[in-house]
This record gives C-alpha cells, structure tokens and sequence, in this order.
C-alpha cells in the first residue's frame, strides 16, 4: 500500500514539474513558473533533483528554439543584403537607361539629317535593349529575393506557432493528467492511512490479539494494548473483597517484584491512587474482588532503575493496617497470577 502511494506521488511530482516547465515555454522564460500545488509540495518533499532536470530541458529547448530562429533570421539578414545590392543595381541601371533614351532621341535626329552614321545610332539602340534587358532581370531578382525573404519571415512565424501550439498541447495533457493523479493520491492516501494504525502515544505493545495479516479489523474491535513512556509506574491490584473496607485513597504499600531476585530485589513504597467500585469476579477461581491502582512514588522507583520493568510482571503488595503488622496480602496482577513464592536463586 505505501509502495502504491510512493508511486502515485511521484508521477503527481513529475507532472506538476512538467507543468512549470510548459508554462515557462509558453510564456517564453527562462526559469521554471512553480504553481502554487508545486510550491506546496516543495516545503513537504525534496524534489530539487527533479527540479533541476526539468530546467534543464527548458535552457535546452529555448536554446534548440533560439538557434532554429537564428539560422532564419540570419538567412533574411542575407538576402535582405542582397536585395539591397539589386535595388540599387536596378536604380543605376533606370538611370543608364534614361540616359540612353536622350542620347537615341538626339542621334536620331542626327541620323535623319545625315550627320552621324547608322551604325552609330544602332549602336546606341543595342546598348540600349542590352540595359533594359538587365533592368528586366534585376527587377525579376528582387522579386525573387522579397519572395524569398517572405517565406523566411512565414517559415520563422510557423516554426513558433508549432511549438507553442505543441506547448500548449502537451500543457493540456499535463494539466489533465495533474488532476486525474491527485485524485488516485488522494484515494491513496486514504487508504494508506486506514492501513496504519498510529499510537496516541509511545509506549511498549501487550495483549495484541489481531495477527492476520492483510485481515479486515471490525469497528470498535480491540487490537492491543499500549503501556505509554515516560509515565507513572502503576500496578493494577485485585482486593479481595473482605478486605476492601480496609484499602483507602493514599494507603502507602509496599511492592515486591517478584519476577526478580527477591534477595537483592528491594521492597518499593507506593500509595493506593484509586479504587474501582465495581466488584468483579475472577473467570478462573470465581472470587469476587474490587480492582485498585497503586503507584510507585518517584524516588523509589530510583531503586528500580537498573531493572527492566515490563508491564504485566506479577507483584505482590503489601499493606500496612492499624491492627496488624506488615500483612502480607496478594494484589493479583493483570496477568492474573497467582501469589508468588520467594524463592532464592
């Protein structure tokens, strides 16, 4: 189940990134634009890598995009050089010929009236039809060349209408696939968060009662009990009831750990903290008896200190009445123990 959340929020991770890199490419930036949900899980996971990978590719595509546009714009460079050259060879050239339609107006009329030869005169009509022949290509070479630099002008135009309009496909799909993938974390998510069971507190586990695993657990069903840390060391005692006019709020006892070495195990004080009123009875025995709660007093429990104390370790515990001398009564404990023998090791 988690393996599944990790998967799905990587891909949510890896779209939201894409999607700051398709933005900054149809906005025409440089840096990464992070969306608010991007910016969010940034302050929640460490996605720098994924980050960094994803500027990276935007600087390699505006650089692709960049140079494409370059090369275009070099080549208009080119031929607008070009046409320059031919629009001013065609200016010269008007002028020759301008000049040669005055000089055959005036061998003309020379020719006519006998003062110069023919030749000289077809000479001049010659020279005439060659500059107007040049004239007539030239023209047609800056046609050429403004058709030319049109259809760079268009090409450039075309190149950027295509990537953005790739941008802003691939931005669609991206944003479509953000929603549908927070959906399935989501779901995720939630069932990875029935699929753990998380503590109040810290504490050592007893009584676990469910181990099957992948099992479904029934509402209100008990799985375990929890013995918190770092909290007051309490013994559960069981009075047995001819006694319990005895037993009072703040009665000081004395406790022996009978799970230890019962010679160099010292007696510990404690006080009497509280008193159930129900009377209970005992599944295996049958006797009644009323459930109280004892509490080790921290500066004895310093006495403790070098021995590990689990929960449900039997204890005996000891009262002290106006009428008698240290009695020795048995408060059975969770586990329901019976009294305990001192046995020396």
């Amino acid at each position: 189940m988690h393996a599944k959340y990790n998967i799905k929020l990587k891909q949510y991770h890896e779209l939201l990134v894409r999607e700051a890199r398709l933005l900054a490419e149809q906005q025409g930036k440089k840096r990464l634009i992070f969306s608010p949900a991007l910016q969010g899980e940034m302050k929640k996971h460490n996605i720098s890598e994924l980050i960094q990978l994803n500027q990276q590719l935007l600087e390699n595509q505006y650089q692709v995009l960049q140079l494409e546009l370059a090369s275009i714009k070099e080549k208009i460079t080119g031929l607008n050089a070009t046409l320059y050259a031919q629009q001013q060879k065609a200016k010269s050239q008007k002028t020759q010929l301008t000049m040669l339609l005055q000089q055959l107006e005036g061998l003309k009329e020379l020719e006519k009236n006998g003062y110069i030869a023919r030749n000289t005169l077809l000479e001049t009509e010659n020279k005439y039809t060659e500059v107007d022949g040049n004239l007539a290509q030239t023209l047609g070479d800056i046609s050429r060349i403004q058709h030319q630099i049109l259809e760079q002008k268009l090409l450039s135009e075309t190149l950027q209408q295509e990537y953005q309009k790739d941008v802003h496909a691939q931005l669609a799909d991206t944003q479509t696939k953000i929603n549908h993938t927070n959906s399935q974390l989501v779901k995720a998510k939630f069932m990875l968060s029935n699929s753990q069971i998380r503590a109040p507190v810290a504490g050592t586990i007893i009584g676990m009662s469910i181990f099957t695993e992948g099992g479904v657990i029934a509402a209100g069903q008990k799985m375990m009990e929890i013995v918190p840390d770092d909290q007051p060391l309490l013994v559960d005692a069981r009075v047995p009831v001819h006694f319990i006019d005895q037993v009072k709020l703040g009665l000081p006892v004395e406790l022996q750990f009978t799970a230890f070495n019962q010679i160099t195990t010292p007696k510990v004080e404690g006080n009497v903290t509280m008193i159930f009123a129900d009377r209970l009875l005992n599944e295996q025995t049958g006797e009644p008896y009323y459930l109280s709660q004892v509490k080790v007093n921290d500066e004895n429990r310093q006495h403790l200190n070098q021995l590990t104390i689990k929960p449900g370790m039997p204890v005996e515990v000891f009262i002290r009445t106006g009428e008698r001398s240290l009695l020795n009564y048995l408060f059975k404990p969770l586990i329901d123990r019976l009294h305990m023998s001192l046995n020396e090791d």
